[in-house]
């Protein structure tokens, strides 16, 4: 039983690794076939030590900051970011240790990753955008008001 588990464990991880190395960057969206993402622009800015990686669709329109879920990053929103970037500005994050940020170095406490958000809105100078979130994305998305 226990040998099933560990073997189920590995398939998963690789899983994750494998996803990790083809959706870290914008170059993963030339290989889904979407044009229109190539006006989106993405960056890193610094929070007490912490390099936080975001893409954006852009605009002078209402921003909408999208969080991901435990073992994703910013560009699982993709889809949704295609459907919605003609009415709004969305700002997809990797969260501390995912994607292209670097390591929470053990720290990934959920008050942690709300203070990175809450230090990304500020350096991009969002003004009060709409905050969201899926599984631990959702969970990061409630602490900002908080704070």
């Amino acid at each position: 039983m226990q040998i099933g588990v560990v073997k189920y464990l590995i398939y998963w991880w690789e899983i994750y690794l494998y996803n990790m190395k083809r959706r870290s960057s914008l170059c993963y969206l030339e290989d889904i076939g979407t044009k229109t993402m190539n006006n989106w622009s993405e960056g890193i800015v610094n929070i007490e030590g912490m390099q936080i990686h975001y893409c954006r669709t852009g605009g002078d329109k209402p921003q909408v900051v999208l969080n991901h879920g435990a073992t994703d990053d910013g560009l699982c929103w993709t889809r949704v970011a295609n459907e919605l970037q003609a009415d709004y500005d969305l700002v997809m994050v990797d969260a501390r240790g995912h994607g292209l940020s670097s390591s929470g170095k053990g720290d990934y406490l959920s008050v942690s990753r709300a203070e990175d958000l809450s230090g990304l809105i500020q350096t991009l100078d969002l003004n009060r955008p709409v905050v969201g979130g899926h599984s631990m994305g959702a969970d990061t998305s409630m602490y900002p008001a908080s704070i």
